[in-house]
């Protein structure tokens, strides 16, 4: 996944290339904490 820039899932890699609308949307460990999850 890395060698297409995956940053999230679901993803859609098209002749090699990751499509634009699944690029620069990175989930990050804090936007996970703001969410409520791992706070159990």
């Amino acid at each position: 996944m890395k060698e297409y820039g995956v940053t999230r899932v679901p993803a859609i890699a098209v002749d090699g290339k990751l499509l634009n609308c699944c690029t620069n949307i990175e989930i990050t460990k804090e936007d996970l904490v703001n969410a409520g999850i791992g706070s159990c």
